[in-house]
């Protein structure tokens, strides 16, 4: 297929401007290449430097001023003195440029060359097809000559041109494209001229002496610009002609496909296009399904049917299926992905991903519910406080409360609530006291002289032995009460002392006095006739005195102990 260069202007800004030969050029077997941006230098390591003759600088491919040179059809040229190639022999080359036509339909030489054995141009014909041409002093000055298609070349359109010389025949290539309609050197007469003919001709031994850019024998001048030239000393690949054309030396038109991602253990297939074989690396064939374990870069190389090379890379993600744990606490129930739960447990649930694969979740999930507590049974004295509340009377009573996960909770109290006992007293008949009181179980009797409970004496009655001063205590879980003291005389207590003892005087403001004989004093208690003690007295011997001027009028009892006995007045203090 015909291309236009036209269409390709704004993917020519890559030549180099800066007297360098671009990427593009293929460098093996380069003989000479020129830019003409500003000169006719060759910019290889021959330096095969050209001389202006009358052409001037204008406006390349790429638009700039002072990238290529017009040629005004009327003898200007571009003269070169020195060989293209510096090879031994060399038996073929190509050449290359970019030439834009101001005028068709007339024969235009773009380049000629004299050689040792004849001549060879390549030149524009009258039907507007390229050709090369080439006389052959050895047979005669015959003329052969390959060529393009007819009509193939239009005014003010750049083209981009390569024809290969060979000794088998030639090509020529417009815009990238294989246009010649015959591959075979063609003699005048039109005979074909054999392969070992051109063997035995073609010795194109440095293709020596001079040329020149724009005519032949000052005739048949060029009209137009020309913008870059090259020659080497070897047939140009199909690719490398593609690659020049589009002034690109990657010529990246091999595609792996677009980046995949694909679930852990799922199969996947890459396939490139743009060329017509491919090889993948990391042991993938192309079109057939494989298992990655892990992300990858794939690269393929591909080649098409020109030879051309290309490489792209794919991006596959293997995305793994995930394993992840959730654990709630919920009120009644919990609803995840749609699925809603009542109790508690572990579960399992398979979720697929946004990219398909699955994701398995774990649930460990608290359900809390609406509390009903157990029934507190408490006893308690007097009152008990539960939950804030107290109370002081017996009952059942409920709570209704919120959990610290924000249920509700209702819990009963089964409450007893006991008394300490009360109303203590006692009576005392022929001798012997009796304890009365209410909510009392236990009992005990206190001797109010010493200030001591008697030892075993639980019973509700008791009967002293001595004479004193007595109290009844009542007793619970609660606690206790005590009657007032009594005092009882116990008769022949005195009678059995062994020692004499006075009191006076009696009844008294102030002063007691109290006298011993053939006795020694312990202690003197004074308690009234409940039975508290009022003064508990010692540190006497056989004499004693003690102030009652502090105390209430009323009676009291003076208890004497000594080491012979235990002698009780009845004072009355005024």
């Amino acid at each position: 297929m015909k291309k236009q260069l036209l269409f390709l202007m704004t993917a020519l800004l890559s030549l180099n401007t800066f007297a360098q030969i671009p990427n593009y050029v293929p460098s093996s077997g380069l003989g000479s290449w020129y830019s003409f941006d500003g000169n006719a230098n060759d910019l290889t390591v021959n330096a095969n430097n050209g001389v202006l003759n009358g052409v001037t600088s204008t406006f390349g491919i790429d638009g700039n001023p002072n990238s290529a040179y017009q040629f005004n059809g009327n003898g200007n040229a571009i003269q070169l003195l020195n060989p293209f190639l510096n090879g031994a022999q060399v038996q073929e080359f190509s050449v290359e440029f970019l030439v834009k036509f101001d005028t068709i339909g007339v024969a235009q030489v773009i380049w000629a060359k004299h050689l040792f054995w004849g001549e060879i141009s390549i030149s524009l014909a009258a039907n507007n097809s390229i050709q090369m041409t080439w006389a052959n002093s050895v047979t005669g000055n015959k003329y052969s000559t390959i060529y393009s298609d007819p009509n193939l070349i239009s005014v003010d359109n750049w083209y981009n041109i390569v024809i290969i010389f060979q000794n088998s025949g030639g090509g020529i290539y417009v815009n990238g494209n294989q246009v010649s309609t015959n591959l075979q050197w063609t003699a005048q007469g039109g005979s074909i001229i054999s392969n070992a003919q051109i063997e035995a001709q073609a010795n194109f031994a440095q293709l020596s002496n001079t040329s020149k850019f724009g005519t032949y024998q000052n005739t048949y001048f060029f009209k137009g610009k020309m913008d870059e030239f090259g020659i080497w000393d070897r047939a140009l690949t199909p690719c490398e002609i593609v690659k020049i054309y589009n002034r690109n030396i990657a010529f990246s038109f091999i595609s792996a496909g677009a980046d995949q991602s694909i679930c852990s253990g799922d199969p996947v297939t890459l396939n490139g296009s743009g060329g017509s074989s491919y090889q993948w690396n990391n042991n993938v064939v192309d079109g057939q399904a494989f298992t990655p374990n892990q992300s990858a870069n794939y690269v393929v190389n591909g080649t098409d049917s020109l030879g051309c090379q290309g490489t792209d890379t794919v991006v596959v993600t293997v995305l793994e299926n995930a394993v992840s744990t959730l654990t709630q606490t919920a009120l009644d129930s919990y609803t995840l992905n749609g699925q809603t739960y009542t109790q508690s447990g572990t579960y399992t649930q398979t979720v697929p991903s946004g990219a398909g694969c699955d994701s398995v979740l774990y649930l460990n999930l608290t359900i809390h519910s609406p509390v009903t507590g157990p029934t507190t049974i408490e006893t308690a004295c007097e009152s008990y406080t539960w939950n804030g509340q107290t109370y002081s009377q017996s009952g059942t009573y409920t709570y209704n409360g919120t959990t610290q996960y924000g249920c509700d909770s209702t819990v009963t109290l089964q409450l007893t609530i006991n008394e300490a006992p009360s109303n203590a007293s006692l009576t005392l008949a022929g001798g012997i006291f009796t304890g009365m009181a209410t909510g009392a179980n236990t009992y005990a009797w206190f001797d109010c002289g010493t200030n001591q409970s008697i030892p075993g004496e639980t019973n509700l009655t008791y009967t002293p032995s001595v004479s004193g001063s007595y109290a009844f205590i009542a007793i619970n879980g609660c606690g206790l009460d005590t009657s007032t003291c009594e005092p009882i005389e116990v008769q022949g207590i005195e009678e059995s002392a062994t020692f004499t003892a006075n009191l006076y005087p009696n009844p008294t403001d102030d002063i007691v006095y109290i006298t011993v004989h053939d006795a020694q004093i312990k202690t003197i208690n004074i308690m009234d006739i409940q039975g508290k003690i009022c003064g508990i007295y010692s540190g006497f011997s056989s004499a004693a005195s003690l102030s009652m001027k502090d105390l209430a009028s009323g009676a009291y009892l003076v208890s004497l102990e000594t080491d012979k006995g235990l002698r009780t007045w009845r004072v009355s203090k005024n």
